[in-house]
């Protein structure tokens, strides 16, 4: 007989996904976890958005901190997904809920308000902070540091929150030899390694900056990830036509390998989600920020800032000649190690830290 208690995560497929199947594998020896995965209608808008227009949400994302547009938001998405959460929670009878994704935070306040349930909220964006994302029901809401938390207060003052950092999946932070990698995955040992990240759906932003760069004398291996987007996977490889013998360049569609590029690169290139730069941090791979959602990943760009774990330059032009730069002089990426290998660490400590939340005896 299975006298497993049960967990129930909340999430999306879409970045929050990271987050939420890392907490599962940690979870799983100890629980029975069950995960509700639902995408709003918006996802198509956003998926656009975040291809075209990433600097176009900013707007959006301060417009909606007004209190009564974030009460007629909660209303709205109560009535949309209240009744598919209640009649999962009925289905699985969960001892804990954690959420992963701010839409299900509505109903999930109403429904887990007065019962016996405990119940973590998951915040999922550093530094930049929405009131709408946290909840004043769960027993704690999990941020990725003091400066979140700090944030969280200010926004959201009885909050309860924890400071756990980012949860990262085991993949990237497995130990590893780049040598053994790059030969795991035929790239060349000897050129400098350019690993452009375009996220899952494959922002286009990266492309004019790549046709820049293969025009170097001087040898470099440009590796482009180019997620599900088939265009974007085109359009690398037509710029693959007379490529002079220094430059290599590789266009990968979406890939669950991508732990082994992060880990073969020198610098990874891309845009700054969450969970893009704490991977390449994870890999002690400094990170190059080109883009980012306005808004909800403005904390991304000062966590790259503040912390010293890359650049950051989001005008194609500057970005472009500081990369230059970066091929000429190599040498200038070893002042990050230190700061990816304590920010490393940091993040380590999240899946223990949710252990000891839960209650796990090691």
């Amino acid at each position: 007989m299975n006298h497993k208690k049960t967990v129930v995560i909340f999430t999306t497929d879409q970045g929050h996904k990271s987050i939420s199947d890392t907490i599962a594998k940690t979870l799983e020896p100890f629980f029975n976890v069950h995960i509700f995965s639902d995408d709003n209608f918006m996802f198509a808008y956003y998926i656009y958005i975040y291809r075209f227009f990433p600097n176009s949400t900013k707007l959006p994302f301060l417009f909606f901190k007004q209190p009564l547009l974030r009460k007629s938001a909660a209303i709205y998405l109560d009535i949309q997904y209240r009744r598919k959460i209640k009649k999962f929670l009925e289905l699985h009878q969960p001892d804990i809920v954690i959420n992963a994704f701010w839409m299900f935070k509505p109903s999930l306040d109403v429904l887990l308000k007065d019962s016996h349930i405990s119940y973590l909220t998951v915040v999922t964006d550093p530094w930049s902070v929405h009131p709408f994302v946290a909840s004043t029901i769960s027993e704690s809401n999990l941020a990725f540091d003091e400066q979140t938390a700090d944030s969280i207060k200010a926004l959201v003052p009885q909050a309860p929150i924890t400071p756990i950092g980012w949860f990262v999946r085991d993949a990237f932070e497995k130990p590893f030899n780049k040598e053994d990698v790059r030969k795991h995955l035929n790239l060349d040992q000897n050129k400098l390694t350019l690993l452009f990240t375009t996220g899952s759906e494959g922002t286009e932003k990266i492309v004019p900056i790549v046709s820049d760069l293969i025009t170097t004398n001087l040898p470099v291996q440009i590796i482009v990830a180019c997620g599900n987007n088939q265009h974007l996977m085109e359009k690398i490889n037509n710029l693959k036509k007379n490529l002079k013998e220094n430059i290599a360049l590789h266009a990968i569609p979406f890939t669950n390998e991508l732990h082994f590029y992060m880990q073969a690169a020198d610098l990874v290139i891309g845009k700054a989600g969450p969970n893009s730069v704490f991977e390449a941090v994870a890999c002690h791979t400094p990170f190059f920020a080109v883009t980012h959602i306005a808004g909800q990943e403005d904390g991304n760009l000062d966590i790259i800032r503040e912390l010293k774990l890359g650049y950051v330059e989001e005008n194609p032009i500057k970005a472009t000649k500081l990369l230059h730069q970066i091929i000429e002089q190599p040498e200038q990426l070893k002042k990050f190690a230190d700061n990816l290998k304590t920010l490393a660490a940091y993040n380590r400590q999240a899946k223990e830290k949710i252990k000891k939340i839960l209650k796990i005896e090691a």
